[in-house]
């Protein structure tokens, strides 16, 4: 049922995108699409409680909430709504915003509800996944039409592998862009296909990341190439932590960061013996000086040089506290070092108040900070 209210909802998008703007019928079939297109949203909410992905609970809600009042003010007209800003009217730019959502979510939810579409997106992109791993010398393992692996690490190639989404929203954008055929054809041939190859080899990286083991064990090295590096401009904060040897590859992330000119704010609090103890010293300098919001942290637990003014002890509550983020600034954190020293930072930010759910840990022997 909820699939045929979403089609309903598209085709009276889609029917409001190509009546003329001087027919009074434009304002009904929009305001009737966005009406029902609310109900479709409202509907989404409890799956994603199930799966315990409550940033899209919000987000669904949102958009119910959001396609209710567009339906409203476009059925009844209302004029506290409808009017000039800056010598826009409001009309217009909703009537963007209906060309846009009628053509994204028809590009998206083709190949999202049709199983046929779904699994014929899904096993090109595995296609060129593996491709593409042959031109770099990356050994994938084609296993089935959605699944590969990298040393023995399967994976499985799902929609959100394929960049529809992104794709769906710059092709609805375009469309909804008053301007001639040709800048619109020329602005999908500018962007789409950049998209494209762009995730494909976001998807190599992440299996051979994964595969390779390149950040710890194999369950951390996904987790950092997919929901970290591959997703860093999406973080609102970043806050790593090390002890001795444990930096290694939380450096890996650093330097992904500086690579991709991100902004995004980051504390790397550093646990070493010593001064001389503490690796990629000079690196670390360069990077805390690119003024792009890094900030780095030394302590030292063991031989201090003579003019040293940072801390001299081990990572405590209070030095967490003062040197990350507030936990309602919901940051990722990452933990890596000696198994006490995990454990006891983990525990701290946990009484600190920050969620359990953002604290990723990597432990090793009893050598480090």
């Amino acid at each position: 049922m909820i699939q045929n209210v979403l089609w309903l909802a598209l085709g009276l998008l889609i029917i409001a995108s190509i009546i003329p703007r001087d027919n009074k019928l434009k304002f009904t079939f929009a305001g009737a699409g966005w009406g029902i297109f609310s109900v479709h949203w409202a509907f989404q909410w409890q799956h994603y409680v199930e799966l315990g992905d409550y940033v899209n609970v919000v987000i669904t809600i949102i958009a119910a909430v959001l396609s209710v009042f567009i339906g409203y003010v476009l059925i009844t007209k209302d004029s506290r709504f409808l009017r000039d800003i800056n010598g826009i009217t409001t009309s217009t730019s909703l009537f963007m915003v209906t060309t846009a959502s009628a053509i994204g979510g028809i590009s998206y939810f083709t190949f999202s509800e049709i199983q046929a579409m779904n699994t014929w997106i899904i096993t090109i992109v595995t296609d060129q996944t593996v491709w593409l791993g042959s031109l770099f010398g990356v050994m994938i393992t084609r296993l089935d039409w959605n699944l590969i692996s990298v040393n023995g690490y399967k994976v499985e190639i799902i929609l959100a592998c394929t960049a529809i989404e992104s794709i769906a929203l710059f092709m609805g954008i375009i469309a909804s862009v008053n301007a001639p055929i040709k800048r619109q054809a020329s602005a999908f041939l500018v962007s789409v296909p950049v998209i494209y190859g762009l995730n494909l080899i976001r998807n190599l990286f992440i299996v051979n990341a994964y595969g390779m083991t390149w950040f710890g064990d194999p369950e951390m090295s996904f987790y950092i190439a997919h929901t970290v590096i591959a997703k860093i401009g999406a973080l609102i904060a970043l806050f790593l932590i090390a002890g001795g040897s444990g930096v290694v590859p939380l450096m890996a992330m650093l330097r992904h960061r500086a690579a991709v000119s991100c902004s995004v704010p980051a504390v790397l609090l550093y646990s070493s013996r010593s001064f001389p103890d503490v690796i990629y010293r000079e690196e670390l300098e360069r990077l805390a000086a690119r003024g792009d919001g890094l900030r780095v942290v030394h302590t030292l637990t063991r031989a201090r040089a003579s003019g040293w003014t940072g801390s001299a002890r081990r990572i405590d509550r209070a030095m967490l506290a003062e040197a990350g983020f507030p936990p309602s600034a919901r940051p990722q954190v990452f933990i890596c070092g000696p198994t006490g020293l995990v454990e006891s930072a983990g525990q701290h930010l946990l009484d600190l108040g920050y969620d359990p759910s953002s604290i990723k840990t990597e432990r090793f022997g009893p050598s480090g900070g």
